[in-house]
């Protein structure tokens, strides 16, 4: 009997592995509201795949939006703020791992040594912007 459950236990654990995460892939900012049927395969393009939601905005404005497949190394679940100038951009991302899971428009907050690492990138969107003007 235990050979039997071993042998189950194995077939699960295949069956898991080669079950594809299927996660929504849009960008632009009418990505926050349509992307129903934009569902891709990710586990065939990336190892450890998670699904995730990527807002950057400035001053409240939302100017990049996307939904994608990163890998789990990537993900950083929260939000980081950015003030220089008298602009803020704020810079969020919210990752989760099963199918077709990234349909949130928010992050969570950030732990402070993550809003360490992340500021970087809500900076260069500050003097991006900046400089643009």
């Amino acid at each position: 009997m235990s050979r039997v459950k071993f042998i189950l236990i194995i077939l699960g654990v295949a069956c898991k592995v080669s079950i594809a995460l299927r996660c929504y892939s849009c960008s632009g900012t009418s990505c926050q509201t349509s992307f129903e049927d934009s569902g891709s395969n990710c586990s065939s393009l990336i190892t450890n795949p998670r699904c995730s939601v990527n807002r950057g905005e400035i001053d409240g404005t939302v100017l990049t939006f996307v939904r994608s497949c990163i890998s789990e190394s990537s993900c950083v679940n929260g939000c980081v703020e950015e003030k220089s100038e008298g602009v803020t951009a704020k810079i969020c991302q919210q990752c989760c791992d099963t199918d077709l899971c990234n349909t949130g428009n928010t992050g969570m907050p950030l732990t402070p040594i993550v809003q360490l690492l992340v500021s970087g990138a809500a900076m260069a969107l500050v003097v991006s912007t900046i400089a643009t003007k």
